[in-house]
């Protein structure tokens, strides 16, 4: 089964070219803030714990999306609760 790494923390690095994208990863690796580099803690979607924030998922493609938004309200409770949630607010 095809799946992501589960690490703890991400970052997204965005740059125009080979000079930008360097001096970026360096400033992500020494920790140092940069306006290109983005990081952010992984929550874990059944306790919340890790974070607080939204996240808004613009796929865009691929049919791996079929069915993903029912197979969470069966699995996640913490997901069909968030849902319940948008439906009486709509």
């Amino acid at each position: 089964m095809a799946g992501r790494s589960r690490f703890g923390y991400r970052a997204v690095v965005l740059a125009r070219g080979e000079a930008e994208l360097a001096g970026r990863l360096r400033a992500l690796a020494g920790g140092d803030p940069d306006a290109g580099v983005v990081t952010g803690a992984v929550v874990d979607p059944e306790t919340g714990s890790g974070g607080g924030g939204v996240v808004l998922v613009f796929p865009g493609q691929g049919t791996q999306w079929v069915g993903m938004g029912a197979g969470l309200l069966g699995s996640s409770e913490v997901f069909a609760a968030s849902m319940r949630e948008c439906a009486r607010a709509l």
